[in-house]
């Protein structure tokens, strides 16, 4: 189920809808956008419970991810990043600034284990994406490693076991 809730309609105690129809089915994956602006960390949190192990987390990044405010392009639509939000001509929401890092962070602080947020980043999607020897550690699989600090920040990369400049 992409993008959880977007541009969906609401879930509602006597129509569920999809929303209420992807939660209920242990087979289907949701994602989420954790931004704090495409879903409230109630409704986040509230998707956790249902779908634990089954919840991958996506950016919908645009090409003004994690720079500053200011008129970016989105393919042929012109986007306006504003605190942090990006929004298209007529105001509605034009997908995010979210990084991923970001998205693992508002997971964790919903009390979610860091191993989960970390699966929910990387076991996840690629399990979807049928792609077994990505998302993990493990002999034989590829040496992509995001190495974090305590407060979560990226200290390193490898891509391939090589380090990579993080900036």
């Amino acid at each position: 189920m992409t993008h959880l809730f977007n541009a969906m309609r609401p879930f509602h105690h006597r129509d569920p809808g999809i929303v209420g129809a992807a939660l209920a089915r242990p087979d289907v994956v949701v994602q989420l956008i954790l931004d704090w602006i495409h879903v409230a960390p109630v409704a986040a949190a509230m998707v956790w419970q249902a779908a634990q192990g089954r919840l991958a987390l996506v950016t919908d990044s645009v090409a003004g991810a994690g720079a500053d405010d200011g008129p970016y392009r989105l393919g042929a639509l012109d986007v306006e990043i504003r605190d942090g939000i990006a929004r298209g001509p007529t105001g509605a929401l034009a997908g995010s600034t979210l990084t991923m890092i970001e998205a693992v962070r508002n997971l964790h602080s919903l009390g979610v284990p860091f191993e989960d947020a970390v699966g929910a980043a990387t076991e996840v999607p690629a399990r979807v994406l049928r792609l077994p020897a990505t998302g993990r550690l493990g002999v034989g699989t590829p040496a992509d490693i995001v190495v974090l600090s305590e407060e979560l920040e990226i200290e390193r990369v490898l891509v391939e076991g090589r380090a990579r400049v993080v900036g």
